[in-house]
C-alpha cells in the first residue's frame, strides 16, 4: 500500500512539473519528452499493479465463495478496497485529465488522455466505444443496497457470484487495455518502437 501511495505522490508531482512548465509558457513540447512525459510512464506501473491486485483478490474470493454469506465477504474486498483509494485515485484523474488541456503536441495530449483513463474505466466501466456499463464496484455497491431482499433467497447467492465474477473480470479488462492504450501512445512518441512493459507479465 505505501509503495501506491508514494506512486501516486510521485505521478501528481510529475503532472506539477508539466504545469509549471506551462506557466513559463512552454506548454509540454516534443522537446519536453524526456523530462516531462517519461517520469509520468515510469510512475504508472506500481498504480496500476495495486489495481490488478485488487480485482485479481476479490476474483479469487467470489470464486472460491460456497454460501451467499461468503459472496458477501468477498464482494467486501472489492468495496473497502476501492474506498481505501479512491481518494487518490480521483484526485490522479483529475490531474491527468487537467493536463490534456494544458499540453499543445497531438501525442502528448494523446499520451495523457490515455493515462486519464487508467484511473476511469476499470472502475465506472467505461468501454472503448465510450458505452457506460456497470463496472465490478458498481455491481457490488447495488448488490449491498439490495442485500436484505436478496438474502432470504438461497438460490440467488450463485447468480450474485457469477455476476460480480463477471464484473471483475469486465473491469481487469478494461484496465488491461488502456494500459496497453498507454503503452501505445508512450511507443509512438518513442518514434514507433514498441516500448516493453515493465508490468503485465
Amino acid at each position: 500500500m505505501l509503495e501506491y501511495f508514494t506512486a501516486a505522490k510521485t505521478l501528481i508531482d510529475c503532472f506539477g512539473a508539466v504545469k509549471e512548465h506551462a506557466k513559463r509558457g512552454q506548454s509540454g513540447t516534443r522537446q519536453d519528452f524526456d523530462q516531462l512525459v517519461t517520469p509520468i510512464y515510469d510512475a504508472l506501473p506500481p498504480l496500476i499493479d495495486n489495481y490488478l491486485l485488487i480485482f485479481t483478490t476479490a476474483k479469487k474470493a467470489i470464486r472460491a465463495a460456497q454460501t451467499f454469506q461468503d459472496v458477501v465477504v468477498a464482494s467486501e474486498i472489492l468495496r473497502d478496497q476501492r474506498a481505501k483509494f479512491l481518494a487518490t485515485r480521483i484526485r490522479v484523474r483529475g490531474e491527468a485529465d487537467a493536463l490534456y488541456y494544458i499540453v499543445k503536441d497531438p501525442e502528448i495530449r494523446r499520451f495523457m488522455y490515455a493515462v486519464a483513463r487508467i484511473f476511469d474505466a476499470p472502475f465506472y466501466g467505461v468501454s472503448r466505444s465510450g458505452e457506460r456499463k456497470m463496472s465490478a464496484s458498481a455491481y457490488v455497491e447495488g448488490m449491498f443496497s439490495d442485500l436484505e431482499h436478496l438474502r432470504p433467497v438461497a438460490e440467488n447467492w450463485n447468480d450474485s457470484r457469477q455476476q460480480i465474477d463477471a464484473s471483475i473480470v469486465a473491469a481487469q479488462n478494461f484496465l488491461e487495455l488502456n494500459w496497453a492504450k498507454v503503452v501505445q501512445e508512450y511507443s509512438a512518441m518513442k518514434g514507433g518502437h514498441l516500448v516493453k512493459s515493465e508490468r503485465l507479465n
